[in-house]
């Protein structure tokens, strides 16, 4: 796992699918950010995350050090929102009361609804504010989406929303891409260009994401589909050979299962095998032919050896947490298993994506 680190970014070093999560800087908290750099760069508004930006998770108290902050802002003339996702709408406006600060509602980040709706209220154009947030995937995200420069805050405490920390395990993959970009100094920056802010479209990246995504759809119910039809449905004798092989392998190896909850659970550890390795094949034929339209049979079986070395990545992935989060909903084994299933298929699509991108199916010229 990386580390958090601060300074600016280069994103013009940044190209594809991670440039629109790259922040124009990283800082290690909101108080580091120069409030008089903002206003010799003509900044006017400066939107603001809740959680983990000014106030750690669920807590109603901020540091004296925020409230002076945001305070010094107010007085040099900046008008200052709050855009969330919190769902916890009177905790919300009761903490912008407090700091006497506007919040804004619309559709989540990163959708631009609530980005549009902060400028269009304060008659402001993009360029003209900045975002800052701890989360790559909605604060910095959104904020790119909309033109508006993006500050990365590291999160102010570990604790964090279930669905969160889910997202911060991609964040952590993205961060060892992002940072061979990143300019490390001890003291603000500010260099960046307003145009260099801007999003970059890429239909082909975003073509390719959606038939990603199509071909990992289809591979997830390949992969589910077998997976339950071997361990709920596949019977010998009157007996699910899920349970006929749990009891075979406790019996043979009874240290390595002795964590098992059901009968049937050790069985995962030989079906899931026998599933995934169906659904790799399928991912691999249709990536290779649709998702990243390459003909032809040349360079296939160099492809085909990096696509099973990503792949068997992702295989680990979503195999240690498949199995890690079996049991995550006690005496509900079908549900807790589904639960699992997707858990592990969204972070193993992650590195799948990137990996087939940018290692199994690259331009041989770019190896």
């Amino acid at each position: 796992m990386s580390t958090f680190r601060a300074g600016e970014f280069d994103r013009s070093r940044i190209r594809g699918f991670f440039r629109p999560f790259c922040p124009a800087r990283a800082i290690h908290a909101i108080t580091d950010v120069d409030l008089h750099g903002l206003l010799i760069r003509e900044k006017k508004l400066i939107l603001l995350d809740v959680d983990n930006t000014i106030v750690h998770w669920r807590q109603n108290e901020f540091d004296p050090d925020v409230v002076a902050w945001i305070e010094e802002a107010k007085t040099l003339g900046f008008h200052v929102a709050i855009i969330s996702n919190t769902r916890k709408v009177e905790r919300l406006q009761a903490l912008a009361d407090k700091l006497g600060l506007v919040t804004m509602s619309g559709r989540f980040k990163p959708s631009r609804n609530m980005f549009l709706r902060a400028l269009h209220k304060f008659n402001l154009e993009p360029k003209d504010a900045v975002m800052i947030g701890d989360q790559l995937f909605t604060d910095v995200l959104g904020a790119n989406r909309t033109g508006i420069e993006a500050i990365w805050v590291k999160q102010s405490s570990s604790k964090d929303f279930i669905g969160t920390k889910i997202s911060r395990m991609g964040e952590r993959f993205l961060r060892s891409w992002l940072y061979r970009a990143l300019v490390e100094a001890e003291t603000p920056i500010y260099t960046v260009e307003a145009d260099a802010l801007a999003p970059t479209p890429s239909s082909s990246v975003l073509k390719q994401i959606v038939r990603f995504a199509v071909v990992g759809g289809s591979s997830f119910i390949i992969d589910t589909g077998i997976l339950f039809f071997l361990m709920f449905v596949a019977k010998s004798g009157g007996h699910l050979w899920s349970e006929s092989l749990g009891r075979w392998l406790m019996g043979e190896f009874p240290r390595q299962f002795s964590h098992a909850s059901h009968l049937s659970d050790p069985a995962i550890w030989i079906f899931k095998p026998i599933s995934a390795g169906v659904a790799i094949l399928n991912s691999f034929v249709w990536n290779r032919r649709w998702t990243f339209e390459i003909r032809g049979k040349e360079s296939r079986a160099q492809q085909l050896k990096r696509f099973y070395i990503i792949s068997i990545g992702g295989y680990v992935i979503n195999t240690v947490l498949v199995n890690a989060l079996n049991a995550i909903v006690p005496g509900h084994p079908v549900r807790g298993l589904m639960i699992a299933q997707v858990i592990a298929a969204v972070v193993a699509a992650v590195w799948n994506f990137a990996g087939q991108r940018y290692y199994a199916f690259r331009p041989e010229g770019n190896a």
